[in-house]
C-alpha cells in the first residue's frame, strides 16, 4: 500500500511517538472504531509520521473526521501514553482557554489535499511577484516553496478554514470543495502534459544517430 508522511502539530510536552506505535494504534482503531479524545489543538512540536494513507483515510472517515492531522491528534489523545497531568479534567472555559471549535460540520470540512492546488497557485504567484520585484527572473525557482512547506501550509490552511470559516464560506463550502477538486485534477493533468512535452522536446533535440559505414573491403587478387 502507498504511504504518506503526515505532519502533526502537538504540544511541546507530548512524547515523541514513533510511526510504528501509531501504526499499531491505527490498526486497533480500524478494528474497534472506538471513541476518540477531543482535538487538543495544534502545538509547537511537529511530528513527522509516515503511515499507510488508505488506513488513515479509512479510520478518519469512520470517526467523522476529514482532516488527517486532527484525526491523528485525537488518536494520540485517546491511545497515547499521556502524562498524568494531561489526563486531568479541563477547567471551565472562563478559567482555561480552549481551542476554537470547528465551525464546519465533519462532512463538509476541508482537508490538506483539497487545498493543495490553492497553495500551489499561491506559491507560483508569490514566486513570480518576488522575481519581478527583484528584476531577476532566475530567482523565481529559489522563491518557490519546498514540497514540505507546501504540505504544511495546506494543512494549516485547512485547519484555519475549518475553525474560522466566515458565514459566507460556510454557506458556500460545497462550491469551494468542488473548485478545489477541479483544480487538483487540472494541476495533475497539467503536470502530466508538461512531462510529455518535456520528453518530446528532449527527443527532438537529440542529435540524429549516424550509422558508421563498414570499412570497404578490397580483395587483393595475386597477379
Amino acid at each position: 500500500m502507498s504511504t504518506k508522511t503526515y505532519t502533526v502539530k502537538v504540544s511541546k510536552d507530548a512524547p515523541n511517538f514513533s510511526a510504528e506505535q501509531i501504526a499499531g494504534w491505527l490498526d486497533e482503531q480500524i478494528a474497534s472504531n472506538a471513541a476518540l479524545a477531543p482535538d487538543p489543538g495544534s502545538g509547537e512540536k511537529s511530528l513527522r509520521l509516515t503511515l499507510e494513507r488508505a488506513k488513515v483515510e479509512q479510520a478518519a472517515k469512520a470517526a467523522g473526521e476529514t482532516e488527517s492531522a486532527v484525526f491523528l491528534r485525537r488518536l494520540l489523545g485517546a491511545r497515547g501514553n499521556l502524562k498524568p497531568e494531561e489526563r486531568k479534567e479541563e477547567a471551565p472555559a472562563e478559567q482555561k482557554p480552549r481551542p476554537k471549535e470547528a465551525v464546519l460540520p465533519p462532512r463538509l470540512r476541508l482537508n490538506a489535499d483539497q487545498l493543495a492546488p490553492v497553495v500551489a497557485a499561491y506559491d507560483h504567484l508569490q514566486a513570480f511577484a518576488i522575481s519581478r520585484a527583484m528584476r531577476a527572473p532566475e530567482a523565481m525557482s529559489a522563491a518557490r516553496f519546498t514540497p514540505e512547506e507546501r504540505e504544511q501550509l495546506a494543512g494549516a490552511t485547512a485547519e484555519l478554514a475549518n475553525r474560522r470559516a466566515p458565514e459566507w464560506l460556510v454557506q458556500n463550502i460545497d462550491v469551494v470543495g468542488f473548485a478545489s477538486l477541479l483544480l487538483s485534477i487540472e494541476f495533475k493533468k497539467i503536470d502530466a502534459a508538461r512531462e510529455v512535452a518535456k520528453r518530446t522536446r528532449a527527443r527532438a533535440q537529440r542529435p540524429a544517430e549516424t550509422e558508421t559505414p563498414n570499412p570497404e573491403v578490397i580483395d587483393v587478387i595475386p597477379s
